[in-house]
């Protein structure tokens, strides 16, 4: 059987998946979990839906009902799922270009966009880095400007030792089988905001539980996780697996409530969350030390204050000739890397903007690859990533 390395995975085991059974009864993992994921970010509250992209949706629907503002700010690139959800609460999805330090959004170039019909700015910590300018930039929003930040790929990362999430007026984070906490799927809004609450608990009173299908379908999929995230079982399976990525843009986000066995089995890989952090950490670090001074490629920088928790580590290739090379050479070996999102926003969606606006997104969008830095990659396979990188510059 072939050993080949996922791009996403987790040290799931199978006793997490039989103790999910264990916390599952009723509502009780739900409300437990939120509250859990709620102290982490000091917010009075956590509300648990299907999804990250469900989450943002739900939580713009909410913000609408507070102000008369339309326009949700966001950087060019990022999830093209976050412009569906502002596109289906009815409001407009405005874009600030990105920096090609930490690959966030360009806190200047933010700022020059806020403007009376400014309803919120989102600030997404890309690739598990923390955006610095979280705290600063909230603190010179105007009251009638809400700040949001997506924390869907930055689980566990810090700035000046204060959890990503807690800076915002509201937080939201996904369980992806894909982030830094894999429950197959899942996320959760945390907030403090008294309107925000209210609202946010009449909406989520609205929604319909999970059917027993859907319980019994998520016990299957966290199952098949287990198996999946084995590099050997994966090797087996990766030309199926392959099938069932997501690689489009969705058209439409369902927003329901998490099954009480997703919330279960959450809490339980929280329990070993910072182990696996450490080892992102670490992976990250050699990485870093190993392709440092590599010409042709440029490497992220960060704050030394900032204590990221990579979901996968970003490179920018200089000659965008050299990607697929570098993916293939990579993937020829055993390792699965990735471009991430092929294009920003504005090349996605139609948005009003010019090609050639927001030049640091687009010039990031036509170089970067991804490399897996997740808790199951050895020593070996950085030294595979290492030596198949240079040699394709």
């Amino acid at each position: 059987m072939s050993r080949r390395i996922p791009l996403v995975g987790y040290p799931v085991r199978f006793s997490d998946w039989c103790m999910a059974w264990a916390g599952c009864v009723g509502a009780a993992a739900q409300e437990r979990f939120g509250r859990e994921l709620a102290a982490l970010a000091g917010k009075e509250a956590g509300f648990l839906v299907n999804s990250g992209k469900a989450a943002f949706l739900l939580l713009l629907r909410a913000l609408r009902l507070m102000s008369s503002r339309q326009e949700v700010l966001l950087p060019c690139y990022t999830a093209p799922g976050l412009v569906v959800a502002v596109q289906m609460a009815g409001l407009k999805p405005v874009c600030c270009d990105i920096s090609l330090d930490d690959f966030n959004a360009d806190a200047d170039d933010a700022r020059r966009r806020i403007n009376d019909r400014t309803l919120a700015v989102v600030g997404v910590h890309m690739f598990g880095i923390p955006w610095a300018a979280a705290a600063t930039l909230r603190a010179q929003l105007p009251e009638s400007v809400f700040f949001i930040e997506d924390c869907a790929q930055a689980f566990g990362a810090t700035w000046r030792n204060v959890p990503v999430g807690s800076f915002a007026d509201a937080s939201f984070y996904s369980f992806n089988r894909g982030k830094n906490l894999p429950a197959y799927e899942g996320g959760c809004i945390v907030t403090s905001h008294g309107r925000l609450l209210a609202l946010l608990r009449e909406q989520l009173d609205a929604l319909k539980g999970p059917r027993v299908l859907d319980r019994f379908d998520s016990i299957l999929k966290l199952g098949g996780l287990y198996l999946a995230f084995k590099p050997r079982v994966y090797g087996m399976l990766a030309p199926w697996i392959v099938r069932y990525k997501e690689t489009q843009v969705p058209v439409d986000i369902a927003v329901s409530r998490t099954t009480s066995f997703q919330a279960a089995f959450a809490r339980r890989l929280l329990l070993s969350s910072e182990a696996a952090f450490l080892r992102r950490r670490q992976n990250a670090a050699a990485l870093m030390q190993g392709l440092s001074g590599a010409k042709g490629i440029a490497l992220p920088r960060w704050p030394s204050d900032a204590r990221p928790v990579l979901n996968r580590f970003p490179i920018v290739v200089e000659d965008a000739r050299r990607v697929e090379k570098i993916i293939e050479g990579l993937g020829s070996r055993g390792i699965e890397a990735s471009r991430l999102y092929g294009r920003p926003l504005h090349h996605i969606f139609d948005l009003g903007y010019a090609a050639s606006e927001f030049p640091q997104a687009v010039y990031f969008a036509e170089r970067l690859v991804t490399l897996p830095v997740h808790p199951l990659v050895e020593e070996r396979d950085i030294d595979v990533m290492i030596s198949a990188v240079k040699g394709a510059l």
